[in-house]
């Protein structure tokens, strides 16, 4: 398994007097790394020996707060076998580069951290540090590292395994990839190195009672070193100011953090019997305790002195040179202000007393007698509360019990409620220092004290409003400090927490004084992530929902900032939360206005009902509407369309006979002129042969031909004449264009819908029509033909939606009287069937028709004879959908 891997610096291009490059070689929050020299030349390079022959798997690079290079590239060094391991026989390979950030954005107190996974064999690593970032702190263009670190595995020669150190407990519980944080070089910086020791042999134990399934042992141990790595990262703060104490020559100041330290670091040892968990045993189940051997050697120290100087004697921290350690982590307080872990707190004569009913099991037993007493922190935090209600009132506030927490409240309630006007507090102060309690009310995990930080909230924000006429912006801010409280608990695993909370919430909305700040709507509709808790995510779609049907759209909460959090409900990953806001959705489409509501989803399309979610949703939408749903709706259309390649087929076939006979009628003249002269006058026996064209002497073929012609429809008679099919091919009706198995229903249904240039599918309807006709079918035919208006100047089919703005901007090319319009191009071209097959079907034709192409490869021998008339009167060959 990967580890952390012991490294020296061998080589380094130049250093500065203070920051010499061998601080890389070991890792505290003291450490104070490698500075290069002053105005030196870049690249600057820097190589790390390991003690043997590795494979790295990561490094990592901590940075400099100001002194930052802007890119080093890393490179792996190699000795072959039988070459002694220097520098100079070395061979090197390059991994790659990474880029630091200039800093700025964090006013270069940050350090960055980078890590970077490779997969290298070497006994040396190079690092090419390239020119540094220009800023006001960097005064002689130099750059600095804090720290290298490198994990991987040792490679061991055959004869050396039997040596190799015991790793198996982490390969078994992780695997061999694993790489522990404890390894981290985060760990390291912010550890004190005594408790990091600790921790590792800790950590080990911890496996080694996982493998043997002693469980309570390992959960034990996995506690400490939790508790041990805050410890850890508190004295190392604390060695932090001893040493900066020490450059600054503060001498007393150093010997007081090094008393805390050594007392705290007992403290710890003893509370947590650090010596009985590294044997192997629980807590406290030995007799006398022992402890680690240097806490040992310091236990014969002194006394230390109180360790909380008076206040007015306290110095103040000096500024930190530049070599002093800055984490990254922000503490709110100097620890040398905070008092020693009490010691495991001991009965005397104390009774318990049973949770409340109302407690769901969180929180301390309501234990009587006196609370703690405050520490320094919570002093400075609640002065302004301690003002206004006491310091007694406060220290049961902070209280780790919660009946103490609840009288708290109880107290501050009835102190608010009995304030006069002759009272000599300030009205807004104690409105401030109530909105502070009520603060950390809302957030405890006990009910009953919770319900208690309500009732004074409420008393706050209406009665006491009222009485001492607290203006708005105070108001705003207490609801800044409470409600995100409140929205929180909507999510908590306490039923009675969540409801109770989503009751409250809607209730706030309603009171006088909060409903001209629209607060509570504001705050309720803002959308949450969609990684965030199911239960919170319910629940906040559940007061969304209720606010809506307690104002409707009035007090803040309008359409669109509800159609707004829904919608990023939507995207939740679980499915309540989806659902929730999908019913939410649905009301506000059956009461509000649909378009808008519409107007937040995405188009309605095939494409969008793939989605399961929106399928659903536009399948409710349907409902509403009183519409069919869509599966029902691509039913009736298949069957639709089915029915008109029925009768494209039946007026095909007729056509296809009426052509026969009409090239029957027209050879049938040719045979007779072509007969022999007996045959074509017939000479009557004893008299003259009568003249060939006296209507008597007329063939009987050709006298019943003329009334057959007479019945041809008139639409007919203007049609081009389809060739007869050869073989397997057959003419389109249409295009006149031969079709490969066209004989055959399948082929020439085929070719109706994917190939013919003269046809198009429409796209609201999804039937076949000529494309000459597309508009009128969109205005007249198709059933959408509501949601279409017809342009006075293009002729065209314009969507209702767009429409107005179509015609007022008249920017559309004018239909011209005679010719055809093409409702794809919208170009004018020569009017009549000849026109229209030449522009959908021709090499210089409509660059819009996606079949012209397929149409120019297959084109027919002969184009037919032509038709008169203009387009737009043009009459159909497709037949008309029935009423």
């Amino acid at each position: 398994m990967p580890s952390k891997l012991p490294i020296r610096v061998v080589h380094v291009s130049g250093q500065d007097e203070g920051y010499p490059a061998i601080e890389l070689n070991r890792h505290s929050p003291t450490t104070r790394g490698w500075v290069s020299s002053r105005f030196c030349l870049y690249p600057q390079d820097l190589v790390v020996y390991l003690e043997q022959r590795s494979r790295i798997r990561k490094v990592q690079i901590l940075s400099h707060q100001y002194l930052i290079a802007s890119k080093i590239e890393f490179f792996v060094g190699d000795v072959p076998d039988g070459v002694s391991h220097n520098l100079q026989n070395a061979r090197y390979s390059r991994l790659g580069y990474v880029a630091l950030s200039d800093n700025e954005k964090t006013g270069f107190r940050a350090r960055e951290l980078k890590s970077v996974h490779v997969d290298a064999v070497g006994v040396y690593l190079k690092l090419v540090i390239h020119k540094n970032y220009v800023n006001k702190h960097n005064l002689y263009n130099q750059v600095g590292l804090v720290a290298v670190n490198l994990i991987g595995d040792p490679l061991y020669s055959p004869m050396d395994i039997v040596s190799r150190p015991d790793k198996a407990p982490d390969d078994r519980v992780f695997g061999p990839d694993y790489i522990s944080p404890l390894d981290d070089l985060a760990f390291d910086m912010y550890q004190d190195r005594e408790i990091a020791d600790v921790i590792r042999k800790l950590e080990a134990r911890k496996h080694d009672a996982v493998l043997s399934e002693q469980f309570e042992l390992a959960k034990r141990l996995r506690d400490a070193v939790l508790q041990l790595q805050r410890v850890g990262e508190k004295l190392g703060k604390l060695e932090v100011e001893k040493r900066q104490a020490v450059e600054n020559e503060d001498y007393e100041r150093a010997n007081l953090k090094k008393i805390q330290m050594d007392e705290y670091r007992l403290q710890i040892y003893r509370e947590l019997d650090v010596a009985g968990l590294l044997a192997g045993r629980a807590p406290f189940d030995s007799a006398p305790l022992s402890m680690p051997p240097a806490a040992a050697a310091r236990r014969s120290s002194p006394p230390p002195p109180p360790l909380l100087e008076p206040i007015g004697a306290r110095r103040s921290p000096s500024p930190p040179p530049q070599s002093s350690y800055r984490p990254a982590v922000a503490y709110s307080t100097d620890y040398d202000d905070r008092p020693l872990p009490a010691l495991k707190h001991q009965q005397t004569g104390g009774s318990h007393t049973p949770l409340p009913e109302d407690d769901d099991g969180a929180g301390g037993a309501g234990i009587t007698g006196e609370p703690e007493n405050l520490t320094e922190k919570d002093m400075r935090e609640a002065s302004a509360v301690i003002d206004m209600f006491g310091l007694p009132l406060v220290t049961k506030a902070f209280s780790k019990t919660w009946s103490h927490r609840e009288d708290a409240l109880l107290d501050a309630y009835k102190q608010v409620n009995e304030m006069s006007a002759q009272d000599e507090r300030d009205p807004r102060q104690v409105f401030r220092a109530g909105v502070y309690l009520c603060q950390r009310g809302v957030q405890d995990k006990v009910f009953s004290v919770f319900r208690a930080a309500l009732s004074l909230n409420k008393l706050l924000l209406t009665d006491f409003t009222q009485r001492h006429s607290i203006q708005r912006h105070e108001i705003q801010y207490a609801c800044d400090r409470v409600l995100p409280g409140l929205l929180q608990k909507t999510g908590d695993t306490a039923p009675r927490m969540r409801d109770t909370s989503k009751q409250y919430l809607v209730e706030m909305s309603q009171w006088a004084h909060l409903r001209p700040l629209q607060a509570v709507p504001h705050e309720c509709l803002k959308p949450f992530k969609p990684s965030a808790h199911e239960r919170l995510g319910v629940g906040r779609v559940d007061v969304a929902a209720a606010l809506y049907r307690q104002h409707g759209l009035s007090d803040g909460v309008t359409l669109d900032g509800l159609m707004t959090f829904a919608v990023k409900a939507l995207d939740h990953r679980h499915g309540d939360v989806r659902e929730s806001a999908e019913s939410l959705i649905v009301e506000l489409y059956k009461q509000q206005d649909k378009a808008v509501v519409r107007s937040h989803l995405p188009p309605d399309d095939e494409r969008t009902r793939r989605n399961t979610l929106y399928r659903k949703l536009f399948e409710a939408f349907d409902r509403v509407d009183g519409k069919q749903p869509r599966a029902a709706q691509q039913q009736q259309q298949e069957e639709a369309q089915q029915r008109q390649i029925e009768e494209l087929k039946r007026q095909q076939k007729e056509l296809r006979e009426l052509a026969a006979q009409q090239q029957q009628a027209k050879e049938k003249p040719k045979q007779d002129s072509a007969a022999p002269p007996s045959s074509r006058k017939a000479k009557p026996a004893g008299g003259k042969a009568k003249p060939a064209n006296a209507s008597e002497q007329q063939p009987p073929q050709e006298q019943q031909e003329q009334p057959q012609q007479q019945e041809t429809p008139r639409n007919i008679e203007d049609e081009p004449v389809p060739k007869l099919a050869v073989d397997d091919d057959e003419a389109c009706i249409f295009c006149d264009e031969k079709v490969q198995g066209g004989s055959t229903e399948q082929g020439m249904e085929v070719h109706f819908w994917k190939s013919c240039p003269m046809l198009k599918r429409c796209t609201s309807c999804r039937q076949v029509v000529e494309i000459a006709m597309l508009s009128e079918h969109l205005l007249n035919e198709c059933e959408h033909s509501a949601e279409f208006r017809k342009c006075p100047y293009c002729t065209e089919a314009i969507p209702v939606a767009e429409h107005e703005q179509h015609v007022r901007d008249n920017l559309c090319n004018h239909a011209v009287e005679g010719q055809s319009h093409c409702p794809l191009c919208h170009e004018n071209f020569p009017t009549g069937d000849d026109g229209w097959k030449e522009h959908l079907t021709g090499s210089d034709g409509c660059k819009q028709n996606p079949r012209r192409l397929i149409a120019l490869n297959r084109k027919a021998e002969d184009a037919g004879g032509g038709g008169g008339g203009n387009g737009q009167s043009r009459k159909s060959k497709l037949p008309q959908p029935r009423k």
